[in-house]
């Protein structure tokens, strides 16, 4: 007996910009797949009130002009197993969309703001070099004591 077959999960589709009679989505996961993108072309164009569909493999997008709403075409392709609309708009930008600072690279900044500081006021051996490899440390760059291996050093010794 057979397995049965899985259903394929259609892709997932985030508007990167909607204005009335124009909707641009994004399709990152199926970038350059060109086989995918005609047939979503062609489907697309049957769809109510769609004047226009323009796909692009390369930058994974596809621009339909329309003369309805973004929800009304949305509904329309997910109900065909098109494409999934996306929770949130699309980003070029990828990483944590909330303003929160990387705190670790501001203390590095203020500790290597001190050091210049301790530089200008001819503190230069003690004061602005401990502060520079602080700053160093902070940030985790990796000059300051070769490659970061998580702390530890190596345990190979030689004589």
């Amino acid at each position: 007996m057979a397995a049965p077959e899985t259903p394929e999960i259609p892709p997932e589709a985030a508007v990167a910009h909607d204005s009335p009679g124009r909707l641009r989505l994004k399709l990152p996961a199926q970038r350059g797949d060109t086989v995918f993108f005609a047939r979503l072309g062609t489907e697309l164009a049957h769809a109510p009130a769609v004047e226009s569909v323009e796909t692009n493999a390369t930058t994974a997008s596809v621009l339909i002009r329309h003369a309805s709403d973004r929800q009304t075409l949305l509904d329309w392709a997910q109900g065909r197993d098109l494409l999934r609309p996306a929770e949130r708009p699309f980003s070029p930008y990828p990483g944590p969309s909330s303003a929160e600072p990387d705190w670790r690279l501001v203390l590095a900044a203020l500790i290597g703001v001190l050091a210049v500081v301790q530089l200008l006021r001819g503190q230069v051996l003690a004061p602005a070099v401990t502060l520079a490899f602080m700053a160093a440390q902070v940030a985790r760059l990796p000059f300051v004591g070769g490659t970061d291996t998580g702390g530890e050093a190596s345990g190979e010794g030689g004589a």
